[in-house]
């Protein structure tokens, strides 16, 4: 019986950090949300890293980085993403941020 509690103790601690990709961009927006725009660059990138087609984190990501001022770089990532917009309404959220981007 003690040996069952250990195996499962420790098979809970293994999964707890194992996150995928939308825990990281859950965590990434509540830092965005919170104004820590670096640290919340962070989380998208290690989102990324579980799926680098992911869109939201890619969106996110670009977010991140112009809220830190950092505008030659946000468009960069935003003009990337025009390939890979999964809608019209994202593709328009794409080229609107852009646009603000090179300003």
């Amino acid at each position: 019986m003690k040996n069952t509690l250990f195996i499962l103790s420790l098979l809970m601690c293994i999964t707890s950090f194992a996150q995928n990709k939308k825990s990281f961009l859950r965590d990434g927006n509540e830092l965005y949300t919170d104004s820590s725009y670096n640290d919340a660059e962070i989380q998208y990138r290690k989102s990324l890293e579980k799926d680098q087609d992911y869109f939201k984190a890619s969106f996110n990501l670009a977010d991140a980085v112009y809220k830190q001022e950092r505008y030659e770089k946000s468009s960069a990532l935003f003009d990337a993403l025009i390939d890979n917009a999964p809608t019209e309404k994202d593709l328009a959220k794409v080229y609107h941020n852009l646009g603000n981007s090179l300003n």
